[in-house]
């Protein structure tokens, strides 16, 4: 009751919101009649575009509209018979609340057509590389980010719009076994990289190894009906994707053939392996490490919470359990846990957005999920999120705070170095006023990006300075959707940052596809991905240094080393160490509402929680050309536990 009364408090809001920025019954009107009487109005401006691109809109979106309630501002259906079926917000109690609930949904289906003028002459044609210069590569507004291709929607057949993209690199057994260098695997020829893109009627696959000339490879067709929801990810050398379609299930598709050199492209694929135990989905999350699927949302047979699928075996997907104790989940991010909660060590988690909570379920023993824990916070839809790459932060988005209050793009962070207590929620505000959609993080070089794809404000990228404050700097844009920055349900959907080569794709609803990739003055090398860890990546130079420094140090230093010599010491220590840890952890904001719902059976027994983990391992790779001249400016307190095993 408290998830149905907070949703229809959202809805409308956000509804009477888009009433006053000319959603409502103007979009009604312009998509059910084929002219207008009036003339020279604003709501005539947005008919005449609507009636414009009335081909692209046909009558998928029209039929959702209509099957979600959109047709009046509270929300109601008339087809009260047909909603519940979709279930679209959960099961049980909330399939009652569906028709009220449907009218969240009506911001994109009303926001698809109204594409002003230039972005649809833009979004409508194919768009070759183009360097970003002065904040412009062929009129999109840019920053750091250059265009290697656009491919427009009318690519694909003929679909309505396009939602979600993933991405996969394929490597050849041999590359795989041969050219492994210091645990990272460079992209090489035997490498190829594949853009997925999901559209209304389906699944578009798209080779982008030569980013400037991608290749349309063809298309996997929804197993049902259209629908405007669609959402994928890979395991295994397989596509698993699920849908807001009715009785959609999962399907499965074997991505090597699209590297099989007898097909012939544009191909028209079918399923390889199908799962029926759920209806419509909203979203899927995969844990690579484990081989578990996630389905979340719709009717899933769980609430619309976790329904747990092992899928080891891609082609033989199996139930493996529920977790509905939260009700609906609408994204989530599941990881074999590596962050700093000693308790939950080596665990199956996952960080679950539930539509104004993060919720942290230990997903180990699947036949027995628990709730860790569960944050509330003020305002809004708690959308997407995704974990910094060492596990102690999670970055979230929420779909209704900028419609819902005005204010600008904000990007959330919540600490979860304890997993049963988060702290610290803290809000970073872009300069735009675009809704957030999908964000992801990589690491490069030991600095964590946030990809963001912000529908009408494009692709952003933040470089993170502090996740405990929040302190984010913009450092990329390409922006899909250049006419205005609105906050509306259209533009740029979802991004995926994980190429090995560099390359990152963004999903427009009504653009298609952007082959983009950020210039050297983010990122100077190749990427190169860590095969243990994907969300991590360190240079690759491309040569070596042609001098030596010619430059020699004019005194001594006056810091000591941090971290441990491996060598002992050759005198006695004289004195102790005087001092306990300065530091604590941070204290929970007010507008947290934390709710541990779980005690580890065995109570940790560690005291200090952080220590040095590892010792210099090498030396200096390079001797100044001549000694310091003069003496350290300060001498330890302390000893040493080991000397040095090199001088300066």
């Amino acid at each position: 009751m408290r998830r149905f009364l907070a949703w229809k408090l959202a809805c409308i809001v956000a509804l009477a919101f888009a009433s006053r920025t000319s959603w409502g019954a103007d979009a009604e009107s312009a998509s059910i009649s084929s002219s207008s009487s009036s003339s020279g109005s604003a709501d005539n401006t947005a008919n005449a575009q609507l009636h414009r691109r009335a081909g692209v809109l046909s009558t998928d979106l029209q039929a959702e509209y209509d099957y979600y309630g959109c047709s009046t501002l509270d929300g109601s259906n008339s087809n009260t018979a047909a909603a519940p079926q979709h279930n679209i917000f959960g099961e049980g109690a909330a399939a009652a609340a569906t028709p009220q609930m449907a009218a969240c949904f009506c911001g994109l289906l009303r926001d698809a057509p109204f594409d002003a003028d230039a972005t649809s002459a833009l979004a409508q044609s194919s768009s070759s590389s183009a360097t970003c210069e002065d904040g412009d590569a062929t009129g999109y507004p840019c920053l750091n980010v250059d265009l290697s291709h656009h491919l427009p929607l009318s690519t694909f057949g003929s679909p309505s719009m396009a939602n979600d993209c993933w991405g996969w690199t394929y490597t050849t057994e041999s590359s795989a076994t041969s050219s492994i260098v210091n645990g990272t695997l460079p992209l090489l020829a035997t490498q190829r990289e594949f853009a997925i893109l999901g559209l209304n009627d389906g699944t578009a696959f798209i080779e982008i190894t030569d980013p400037a000339n991608p290749v349309y490879v063809g298309k996997l067709a929804t197993q049902t009906s259209a629908s405007s929801w669609r959402d994928i990810k890979t395991y295994n050398n397989h596509a698993f994707i699920v849908s807001e379609a009715s009785n959609h299930g999962m399907q499965v598709f074997d991505l090597t053939r699209l590297v099989d050199p007898s097909l012939s492209a544009p191909a028209t694929f079918s399923t390889d392996a199908y799962y029926g135990g759920v209806g419509n989905i909203h979203n899927i999350a995969i844990n690579e490490e484990s081989g578990y699927a996630y389905l979340l949302g719709g009717s899933n047979n769980c609430g619309g919470g976790l329904h747990m699928v092992d899928i080891r075996t891609p082609t033989s997907p199996t139930y493996a359990g529920c977790f509905s104790a939260d009700g609906y989940t609408h994204d989530a991010h599941c990881v074999n846990y590596n962050g700093p909660d000693t308790n939950y060590a080596g665990r199956e988690i996952c960080f679950c957005s539930n539509t104004d909570t993060v919720t942290i379920v230990d997903v180990t023993d699947k036949s027995a999920p628990v709730q860790v824990s569960r944050t509330g916070y003020d305002n809004g839809y708690t959308h997407q999120g995704w974990l910094s790459t060492d596990h102690s932060y999670f970055v979230f988005g929420d779909e209704t705070d900028e419609t819902n209050t005005g204010i600008k793009t904000r990007t959330l962070v919540l600490d979860v170095t304890n997993l049963q207590a988060p702290t610290n929620f803290m809000e970073y505000f872009a300069d735009t006023a675009a809704i957030d959609h999908n964000l992801y993080i990589v690491q490069y070089d030991e600095t964590d990006f946030i990809f963001q794809a912000n529908y009408r404000a494009g692709l952003r990228i933040l470089e993170v300075v502090d996740y405990a404050t929040a302190d984010f700097e913009e450092v990329g844009v390409f922006d899909i959707y250049p006419d205005d920055d609105q906050a509306r349900f259209s533009g740029a959907w979802s991004v995926y940052p994980f190429f090995p080569s560099g390359s990152v794709i963004v999903s427009g609803t009504s653009e298609g596809l952007f082959i983009l990739r950020p210039d050297s003055t983010l990122f100077s090398f190749e990427w190169i991905m860590d095969p243990n860890n994907p969300d991590v990546f360190t240079s690759n130079p491309t040569s070596s240094p042609t001098q030596n420094p010619t430059r020699v140090p004019t005194q001594s230093p006056s810091l000591l080393p941090t971290s441990s010599p491996t060598a002992s010491p050759t005198e006695d220590p004289t004195a102790s160490p005087t001092a306990s840890p300065s530091t604590s952890p941070a204290s929970a904001s007010p507008t947290l509402h934390i709710h541990p719902t779980h005690t580890p059976t065995e109570p940790t027994t560690a005291s200090p929680t952080a220590s040095p983990t590892a010792s210099p391992t090498a030396s200096p790779t390079m001797n100044p050309t001549a000694s310091p001249t003069g003496s350290p400016t300060a001498s330890p307190t302390a000893s040493p536990t080991a000397s040095p095993t090199a001088s300066p």
